[in-house]
């Protein structure tokens, strides 16, 4: 819709004074955009890079020491039998930290999730986290569909997010359940909740790396990223991203 005149509007004069600090607040708030833009993808770019050095690295070289052992429990003699069952304490170890880097190691060089692929990777992770830490996990949808995320860029950062949120409440809160719930009316909401041992907010920043670069994420797709949390009744990771950024 457009409007016309036939009388000419002279602009106040003390608008046309700010006019300047107007485009330069403007103008740092594209840069400041951009900026945690990149510092999320160079965030990426080293988390890949950690992933390939474990993966290519020292799973490998801990390949190469359990073969050694297995060599050299070979080379012992029956009779050696408290050496042959240090021996095996010790392949089991090695084939155990093995399998335990290669894991750290996939998890460091996921796929990129596309956006039609999003509420599947999700129900991934929380059934990987089961299987793996032998806790309740769980994914719960409200109006939301596949339809309704069109960004492959966003949905792989909300996929990351929650990812991360999912990692800190078994690492830091010894949580036994944790509930990853999604939905999307005006804006697409993304929460991580967990029953651990939380923590007092006006106590304890959530100022992590970890949680620095969540931020950063939800901040360049124009979103943000809240902590909720008290002692003794669990923590809440909170994301809202606008819906324009999902298309």
């Amino acid at each position: 819709m457009e409007f016309f005149s036939v009388q000419t509007i002279e602009p106040q004069q003390r608008f046309l004074e700010i006019l300047p600090d107007i485009g330069i607040q403007l103008g740092h708030a594209i840069g400041r955009n951009r900026l945690q833009s990149i510092v999320a993808s160079i965030a990426d770019a080293e988390q890949r890079r950690i992933g390939r050095e474990l993966h290519d690295g020292i799973a490998q070289q801990l390949t190469g020491g359990a073969l050694i052992a297995q060599s050299l429990k070979r080379a012992l003699p029956e009779t050696m039998r408290t050496e042959i069952e240090s021996m095996n304490h010790l392949i089991e170890f090695l084939n155990q930290t093995q399998d335990d880097v290669r894991h750290l190691s996939s998890g460091l060089l996921p796929d990129p999730v596309r956006a039609d692929d999003l509420i599947p990777a999700l129900r991934g992770l929380a059934a990987t986290t089961c299987q793996r830490f032998d806790i309740r996990c769980k994914v719960g949808e409200e109006g939301i569909d596949d339809s309704k995320i069109g960004n492959d860029v966003t949905a792989d950062l909300i996929f990351q997010i929650a990812s991360e949120a999912v990692h800190n409440a078994i690492k830091h809160a010894d949580a036994d359940s944790i509930e990853i719930r999604v939905g999307m009316e005006d804006t697409f909401r993304l929460s991580v909740h967990d029953n651990g041992k939380g923590f007092d907010t006006n106590l304890h920043k959530a100022n992590t790396n970890g949680l620095r670069i969540m931020r950063f994420r939800a901040e360049s797709v124009g979103g943000s990223l809240e902590i909720e949390s008290s002692t003794d009744h669990g923590s809440e990771v909170l994301l809202n991203i606008p819906a324009s950024a999902m298309r």
